[in-house]
C-alpha cells in the first residue's frame, strides 16, 4: 500500500510504486490527541516512459565490392529521438539521419569478413535500444569473360576448333593467374 513519510516542516513525501497511470485520489489524515484533520486531492500518475523498440532485419551477406545499405524503423512514445550506427569495423558510432521513425544504413566495407551492425535509438529521457545484426562481406565473384570469335555453321556431328581466348578477374583461388588465357576452344554440336 502507500507509504507516507513526515519530515520535519511543511511537506510531505507519498509514494506508491504498484500504480497504474490515471488520476488517484488521495485523502490524507492527521490526528493529535483530541482531533483529526483531513484533506483529499487528484493525483495524476503519468506513465513509465517506454524504451523504443528498433527493427533493424537481420543479417545480410554482400561482395566486397558492394555497399551495404538497407531501412529500418522504430517504434517509441517519445515525441524526439537521437540515433547512431556503428558498422563494425573500427569507425565507432556515427550519427545517423532520423525520418521521422524511419532511418537508412549505408555503408562501403574495405575488406571481407563479418562485421557486428548496432543501431542504436535514444528517447528525450535518455532510454536507448540497441538492434544488432551482422554484414557478411565475401570476396568478389566476376563471371569469366569469353573470346569464342563469331558464328560458326556445323553440320550434326562435326567439329570445329578455332582460336580463343577467356578472361578471369577474381584473384586466385580457384584460377591459377589472373588475365588472359589463351588458347583453342573446341565447337561440337551434337
Amino acid at each position: 500500500g502507500p507509504t507516507c513519510s513526515l519530515p520535519s516542516g511543511p511537506s510531505l513525501h507519498l509514494s506508491k510504486t504498484d500504480s497504474q497511470a490515471g488520476n488517484y485520489p488521495v485523502t490524507i489524515t492527521v490526528c493529535d490527541d483530541a482531533t483529526c484533520g483531513a484533506k483529499t486531492f487528484e493525483v495524476a500518475v503519468a506513465p513509465a516512459n517506454a524504451a523504443p523498440v528498433v527493427s533493424a532485419g537481420t543479417d545480410s551477406s554482400i561482395s566486397v565490392t558492394d555497399t551495404f545499405s538497407r531501412g529500418g524503423y522504430f517504434t517509441d512514445d517519445s515525441t524526439s529521438w537521437s540515433a547512431s550506427v556503428n558498422y563494425g569495423d573500427g569507425g565507432g558510432f556515427t550519427p545517423l539521419t532520423l525520418s521521422g521513425t524511419t532511418y537508412a544504413l549505408s555503408h562501403k566495407y574495405a575488406s571481407t569478413g563479418t562485421y557486428n551492425v548496432t543501431v542504436r535509438v535514444c528517447d528525450t529521457e535518455g532510454i536507448c535500444t540497441n538492434a544488432i545484426f551482422n554484414v557478411i562481406v565475401d570476396a568478389a565473384n566476376f563471371a569469366p569473360v569469353v573470346a569464342a570469335g563469331g558464328d560458326a555453321a556445323l553440320q550434326t556431328g562435326q567439329t570445329r576448333t578455332r582460336p580463343g581466348s577467356f578472361f578471369h578477374p577474381d584473384p586466385p583461388p580457384p584460377w591459377p593467374r589472373r588475365g588472359a588465357l589463351g588458347g583453342f576452344l573446341e565447337l561440337v554440336v551434337r
